[in-house]
């Protein structure tokens, strides 16, 4: 390729991905087969026609998996430029920066593929680089890579000069002499050489030039451009500015969408040529509706959804290139879209006939046939974007929190009030301790509500006066405040209710006593008081809890308050363990507030801030 052509490609628009062909050749099973398993590629004669009809999207994911096999060359050697450089545009960014190393070990991963294909000729390399973002290898090799221009008459200069860096930094002579080019002795200095080295193999022509674009380069104004160029290609995938996405967080009243004219999404053409990406997940609402639309319908509805999820990546910045952060926001989308649709098919069914039995699935069908996708997720979204506003309130009072948010509650509430506070709001996992997922139905809706409620009522039983009336001072005594929870403070106050010399109160008509740390003495009291030989507390510690909670008003939640809290303190006081001389060992006593857990402020008085 000569220097005027690939000045042109330089200077020239950027290739676009919205103008690829259409894809008649691939059927959809075929795309699910290579989707779901890419290795198949090795075993079909026409590998190379199929990597080059799959969406430059499809391509992104495929070329994951099979990096993960070690058998990239199944696809880079057949790969579009259009394919390639939806690859860098997902993977190769951090928000507005470009990730050199990242870019580095793509470009380092085709050469490779390129020099091993035996059907790539001279020139083939060369001309995908320009086919590309140039720009984008430029900017690739710029950092950390030094160019020196020699006489190739002059080898005493050129040994003076590869003496001068070769302690610190390996060298490469380019081929027609001209250059010494030197880069850190690491991995990417190492891909940066090798690059240039097979440009420069491929056409001495072009590798010359394009190392006088790397010596010339202003990194600032070609990664500019290199973005605006990447966010109009991202916004024929459905990527859209984070700007516009936040509007799809925006919620939309059930009366008003069922009362208005569809909307396309944005970046969802009239022709809808993107492709459907992502599998929904069988059993869920959304996907029982859309089995019963026809085969067009329903294609167009799997695009409608491939665009939606892409904006729910890019309202929440996702990572673009992160398959795990991807699949993340499929399961978000469905589940939104399944609660959007449970709303409007009760709000349908409500619309025909109080009295007739509408089935979810075909009243759910008649609110898809008025409204797109987009609009649907947007009455999704109303539940949540409440329950995340109650969960900050709580977490605004100051009596949950102390250093993230729900800190002071227990399990379940404390992740319950964390995951609901988040911007798309989620519900943790019963048996995982940090993993969530997203509202799908109204029942979860109900439970997150439920969790919201509990936790305030938790907080509301601790520090009320008609409740435990526990002085918040106590929560910057304790050595390590960030352990403690509301339920420590409950069992503790409750501990010494039982154990001190005072009438029996089953009503809880006496205020409750002030906290103090227990002592071995009063624990090993209270497993003798309180502990039956069932191991369940006494039936007055139960009934005390239950009566401060109606005082307070908070009998819906009463009975889910005091199976969580009263059963943690059967069990840590039937888990109380003796030495050998006796005596309660105070370092493995859980569950409340021993003078174990104060000691700092009990010998000098000062406070956790």
């Amino acid at each position: 390729m000569s220097d005027a052509s690939s000045a042109g490609g330089v200077a020239g628009k950027s290739p676009s991905t919205s103008s690829t062909t259409r894809r008649a050749g691939l059927s959809p099973e075929e795309l699910d087969e290579i989707v779901r398993d890419p290795m198949t590629l090795e075993l079909r004669d026409d590998a190379a026609e199929r990597v080059a009809e799959l969406p430059p999207q499809t391509f992104a994911m495929v070329l994951r998996q099979l990096r993960d096999e070690g058998r990239l060359d199944l696809v880079l050697p057949y790969a579009t430029p259009d394919q390639l450089t939806t690859v860098l545009d997902l993977e190769a960014w951090q928000r507005d920066r470009v990730d050199v190393l990242t870019a580095r070990t793509f470009f380092t991963e085709i050469v490779n593929a390129y020099e091993h294909a035996p059907h790539i000729e001279r020139g083939d390399l060369v001309e995908l680089m320009y086919s590309m973002d140039p720009e984008m290898w430029t900017l690739a090799l710029h950092a950390g890579t030094a160019i020196l221009e020699l006489d190739p008459e002059d080898d005493e200069l050129r040994d003076r000069a590869r003496r001068a860096v070769e302690d610190r930094m390996m060298t490469l002579d380019t081929p027609d002499g001209v250059f010494l080019i030197a880069a850190p002795d690491n991995a990417a200095g190492r891909q940066a050489l090798r690059i240039i080295e097979r440009v420069y193999g491929d056409s001495l022509q072009d590798g010359r030039a394009l190392v006088n674009r790397i010596r010339a380069a202003l990194t600032g104004p070609i990664e500019e451009q290199l973005y605006q160029f990447r966010a109009g290609r991202l916004m024929d995938l459905g990527f859209v500015p984070w700007e516009e996405a936040m509007r799809l967080f925006k919620p939309l009243p059930i009366k008003v969408a069922l009362h208005r004219d569809g909307e396309h999404a944005p970046g969802l053409r009239d022709e809808l040529e993107s492709p459907a990406l992502f599998r929904i997940e069988r059993g869920v609402l959304l996907a029982r509706v859309l089995q019963r639309l026809d085969e067009a319908t329903h294609g167009v509805r799997l695009r409608e959804f491939t665009v939606l999820v892409n904006e729910v990546m890019s309202a929440q910045r996702m990572n673009l290139g992160d398959a795990a952060a991807q699949e993340h926001a499929v399961r978000q989308t469905q589940a939104t879209l399944s609660l959007g649709l449970e709303q409007l098919a009760h709000a349908i069914a409500d619309e025909r006939d109080a009295d007739a039995e509408l089935e979810d699935e075909l009243a759910a069908l008649i609110a898809l046939d008025r409204l797109s996708l987009r609009e649907v997720f947007r009455v999704g979204y109303g539940p949540l974007f409440k329950l995340r506003a109650a969960a900050n309130a709580l977490h605004r009072e100051g009596r949950v929190s102390l250093d993230r948010v729900g800190s002071l509650l227990d399990r379940p509430w404390g992740p319950s009030i964390a995951a609901l506070a988040a911007w798309f709001p989620e519900l943790p996992l019963e048996d995982a301790a940090t993993k969530t997922r997203p509202l799908a139905s109204l029942r979860d809706v109900s439970r997150a509500t439920a969790r919201v409620a509990e936790a305030g009522a938790l907080a509301a039983l601790t520090f009320e006066t008609r409740g435990y009336g526990v002085d918040a001072v106590w929560l910057s005594r304790l050595d390590e405040p960030g352990r403690l929870t509301l339920g420590d403070l409950v069992r503790t106050v409750l501990v010494l209710e039982h154990t001190s010399e005072r009438p029996d109160d089953p009503q809880a008509r006496l205020p409750a006593p002030d906290l103090t740390p227990l002592t071995r003495e009063r624990l090993v009291d209270a497993r003798a008081r309180l502990l039956l030989p069932d191991g369940q507390l006494a039936p007055a510690a139960r009934a005390g809890f239950l009566a401060r909670a109606r005082r307070l008003g908070l009998e819906d939640h009463a009975d889910a308050l005091a199976d969580n809290v009263l059963t943690r303190l059967a069990v840590e006081l039937a888990a109380l363990e003796f030495t050998e001389d006796g005596e309660l060992d105070m370092t493995r006593v859980g569950g409340v507030i021993t003078v174990q857990h104060v000691g700092v402020w009990l010998r000098t008085g000062l406070k956790a801030t």
